[in-house]
């Protein structure tokens, strides 16, 4: 096999040296075992899976089968928690969370992108609108305000469908937040509020964020 070898590579490149051929000798019978290997290997796979398909024939291996791979998969598929609103989200979340943006279900299968405040107050608190940094405009049209725009991390308006879904499933607080030039703060709370046909119902005052009524 070695002679053949050389007179293939001899008569490929005719003026190579004797270290040359050699070299491309060796290589080649380097490839050949590289790929008698992989021929191995495509056998033996070639039979497992011939030993696979004949096992789960018969009806009962079929499902013998099928219960370890739904036992294997198990906590895997776990169905998805939705919750409605930052509040649920926080009451039903055994970990401490912070504050950030997170996935909400206001119509139970839809996901949202929603901020959550969750450490003003007790936390739970559903941001609605953000204007701090000025890098927003707010002066929309109320077709661009139904579905909300902004940045979520930052300068935001959540979205008059949204609050309009999460204030009609329930009772719900109203928390505004105001900061000045000097970074004093002060805020004010609205209980039970709920938002129906473009007015809100405030029934009681005491002095930003959305949060269930507890």
């Amino acid at each position: 096999m070695m002679q053949e070898l050389q007179d293939i590579c001899i008569h490929s490149n005719p003026h190579q040296t004797v270290k040359e051929l050699k070299k491309d000798t060796q290589n080649i019978l380097e490839d050949i075992e590289a790929y008698k290997d992989v021929v191995k290997f495509n056998t033996k796979l070639r039979k497992e899976i011939k030993w696979i398909i004949e096992e789960s024939k018969g009806e009962r291996e079929t499902q013998r089968i099928f219960d370890l791979l739904k036992q294997d998969t198990k906590g895997i598929c776990s169905p998805i928690a939705k919750y409605k609103d930052c509040t649920e989200l926080k009451k039903k979340t055994k970990k401490k969370l912070n504050d950030g943006v997170y996935k909400i279900y206001p119509w139970g299968d839809n996901p949202v992108q929603a901020y959550c405040d969750m450490t003003t107050d007790g936390g739970g608190w559903t941001v609605m609108l953000k204007r701090y940094s000025g890098s927003v405009g707010f002066k929309r049209t109320w077709k661009e305000c139904e579905n909300g725009f902004g940045d979520i991390n930052g300068d935001f308006w959540f979205g008059n469908n949204y609050i309009h879904m999460l204030t009609s499933s329930g009772k719900y607080e109203l928390r505004v937040d105001m900061v000045d030039k000097n970074n004093k703060t002060i805020y004010a709370v609205y209980k039970n509020i709920c938002c129906r046909r473009l007015c809100i119902k405030i029934q009681t005052y005491s002095w930003r964020l959305l949060r269930k009524c507890r």
